[in-house]
C-alpha cells in the first residue's frame, strides 16, 4: 500500500471515531508537553545549570548561620568590609559581590524592576560581555558611578529594543543614570534585569 493512500485510510478511519481521534491528539499533546517540560527542566538544574561557561571554577560564598533545632542554613551577603578582606586576602582569582532589591526606572512608570548592585565587575568574572553598548569601566566601579546595564529583555520588552537607547540617561527611582550597555539575550543572573555599580564604604 502506498503511502498516500495509506494516509487516506487513516483520515477516513478518524473521521468514523471522532472521539477517538481527540483522545489520541490529546494524549500526544499532553505526552509531548510532558516531555519538553521534563527536558528543560533537567536541562537547567543538570545539563546547563548555569548560563556562563567555566561554571565549575566559580565558588559561592557567604555567612551562614545554623538554624535553631535543624540542620538548614541561611546565607547572608558579604559587609563591604568582609568582601574587601576576601579580595585581598584570598587566592581567588576575582572576587565580587553584589546585593539586590527592587527599584523603579522612572520612564517604566511605577513597576519594580529587580536591581543587582555590584561591587567588584562580574560580567568579566563571569565571561559575560554586553551585546550592546560597553561593560563597566574599572573607574565606574570604583566610584560607584551612576551607569547601568540593563538584561536583554527589559530592553526588548520594555524599551522597544531600541538601539539608540545606549549611551542615554534613564531615571533611576528620580537619579539619573546613563544606559551603557545591554546584555544578550537569555543572559541573567538571580533574574535580575538591571545592574549598577556600587561604592565600596
Amino acid at each position: 500500500m502506498s503511502l498516500l493512500r495509506w494516509l487516506a485510510v487513516t483520515l477516513r478511519s478518524f473521521r468514523r471515531a471522532p472521539l477517538f481521534t481527540g483522545l489520541v491528539v490529546a494524549t500526544l499533546g499532553v505526552g509531548i508537553g510532558a516531555t519538553t517540560l521534563v527536558f528543560s527542566i533537567a536541562d537547567g538544574l543538570v545539563l546547563n545549570p548555569f548560563p556562563y561557561p567555566e561554571p565549575g571554577r566559580l565558588v559561592g560564598v557567604g555567612t551562614a548561620y545554623p538554624k535553631l533545632g535543624g540542620e538548614l542554613q541561611f546565607w547572608e551577603h558579604l559587609s563591604p568590609l568582609e568582601y574587601l578582606d576576601l579580595a585581598d586576602q584570598s587566592t581567588l582569582t576575582d572576587v565580587v559581590a553584589w546585593d539586590m532589591g527592587n527599584r523603579q526606572i522612572d520612564e517604566l512608570g511605577t513597576e519594580n524592576v529587580f536591581t543587582a548592585f555590584w561591587w567588584g565587575d562580574a560580567f568579566p568574572t563571569l565571561r559575560m560581555t554586553p551585546a550592546v553598548g560597553r561593560g563597566f569601566r574599572p573607574d565606574e566601579i570604583g566610584q560607584g558611578a551612576q551607569v547601568a546595564i540593563i538584561s536583554h529583555r527589559l530592553w526588548q520588552d520594555r524599551f522597544g529594543a531600541d538601539p539608540d537607547l545606549v549611551g542615554e540617561p534613564i531615571h533611576i527611582a528620580g537619579d539619573p543614570y546613563t544606559l551603557v550597555g545591554v546584555m544578550p539575550a537569555g543572559a541573567l543572573i538571580y533574574g535580575t534585569d538591571l545592574w549598577t555599580p556600587m561604592a565600596v564604604e
